[in-house]
């Protein structure tokens, strides 16, 4: 081999081939207090306590695409104040009411996003009432229960703790001598790496890698789940999690069917912008050492240039230099390079692709990534703690074959520029 990683990339043509980290203890939780989603509440917890009590709102109106106007009524429980964008609209204030009048309507815009922040150390302002055009949208609305989407715990916890609490981004099976640069993992090694398959005729193919968010959610990039410049349908998607062998069903695998695909709404098939998706599962995964969640990115630290020259692990099944699917799970160490190193190595290609939402990675010496595994991660590690930073997007193909070449970078979609996306998609699929 050379001492080389290869994941999995959907090609674009014959030259192109598709397919500071956070600190311990952030997380971002989500919750909707409505039927059928029509608001999502999001924050980050793990600052101080007195700047906790907020949420950020998105109203979504996609339910209302013929309405000629909006105007929301919001009342609260607690006291509290709205943030809302001023060239957005405007908001009045009645009591605990926020009257907002926004300039545009459907289908100029699908939706409304506002902040609603408590004083410090005060009750939290949960939503009692919302009116759209003076009709209920949220009948008997819920109380505040959030989801997390991705936390790591203090490293000064007990082994006890630990089991206890929900966890992510650790590896809690113990392997002595890790492996890097290319080789072979050890069962256990990546518990949040997922396994995307595609059925066609009734044959089952292996198309993705992915990566475990919460019992139920996976993340991926959208060509993953798009054929022939389409999306697939559900039901012609498996997901396999906790597996190691690509061709075998080992005792910790699990297999399951998915109930929704939701691509990023603004996916472009032909430059890979928002190369993003998330997969829901049909029924939830049991979380145990094999499989287990990944950390989400520090939302205060999404700057690229905070990882720029550091190393981070990618992971997959993809062509060896046999040109072949790796039988077992690889993984490989490798750096994020800053804009100007990628494009000066290939400015033809890489400025057609890149944008504020991607970032290049790799070595120019064969330890790449290549056809087998898009959509899986490249995570960084601190205090034994994994936080998802990419996914797998699109590199160079060799001239005239459809494989990948290694000699050139690979462009990762940034999910650090997603959160609040992954946070509102998993909050209206759940």
């Amino acid at each position: 081999m050379y001492q080389t990683i290869f994941i999995s990339i959907l090609l674009v043509h014959s030259h192109y081939a598709q397919d500071g980290m956070g600190l311990i203890g952030d997380a971002i939780e989500s919750f909707s207090p409505c039927d059928e989603r029509v608001l999502s509440m999001n924050r980050v917890i793990g600052g101080r306590p007195q700047l906790e009590n907020y949420w950020d709102g998105t109203l979504y109106l996609k339910k209302w695409p013929n309405i000629s106007e909006v105007r929301i009524s919001l009342t609260v429980d607690n006291p509290a104040k709205i943030e809302l964008d001023p060239n957005l609209g405007r908001v009045l204030v009645t009591g605990k009411t926020f009257h907002i009048s926004i300039y545009d309507h459907p289908p100029t815009i699908e939706m409304v996003t506002f902040k609603i922040r408590g004083p410090a150390y005060g009750a939290f302002p949960n939503v009692e009432q919302i009116t759209l055009n003076g009709l209920d949208v949220c009948k008997n609305p819920r109380k505040w229960e959030p989801t997390i989407l991705g936390t790591g715990d203090t490293v000064s916890e007990t082994e006890t703790e630990q089991k206890i609490k929900p966890t992510c981004g650790r590896r809690l099976v113990k392997h002595e001598g890790l492996i890097t640069n290319g080789f072979e993992s050890k069962e256990g090694d990546w518990p949040w790496h997922a396994a995307i398959f595609h059925i066609t005729n009734q044959q089952i193919e292996y198309k993705c890698g992915g990566t475990i968010l919460n019992s139920n959610t996976i993340l991926t990039a959208a060509h993953c789940v798009y054929e022939n410049n389409r999306p697939i349908i559900s039901d012609r998607v498996l997901v396999q999690l906790g597996k190691y062998n690509l061709k075998l069903s080992g005792e910790h695998t699990q297999e399951f069917q998915v109930h929704k695909i939701v691509p990023h709404s603004n996916y472009n098939v032909d430059n890979l912008r928002d190369d993003i998706a998330i997969i829901r599962l049909s029924t939830e995964a049991s979380l145990n050492d094999y499989v287990q969640p990944i950390c989400l990115w520090d939302v205060n630290k999404v700057g690229i240039s905070d990882v720029t020259n550091k190393f981070g692990t990618v992971i997959g099944w993809g062509v060896t230099e046999a040109d072949k699917l790796s039988v077992v799970l690889r993984q490989a160490i490798m750096p994020i390079v800053s804009l100007t190193t990628c494009l000066n190595s290939n400015r033809e290609f890489f400025g057609a692709f890149l944008s504020d939402k991607t970032f290049c990675a790799g070595f120019l010496n064969g330890t790449s990534v290549c056809n087998g595994d898009s959509g899986g991660s490249i995570t960084f590690e601190e205090n034994g703690v994994y936080r998802i930073r990419g996914l797998v997007s699109l590199t160079v193909a060799r001239r005239d074959t459809f494989l990948c070449n290694t000699k050139e970078y690979v462009v990762f979609t940034d999910v650090a520029q997603y959160l609040t996306w992954i946070a509102e998609t998993i909050a209206q699929t759940n």
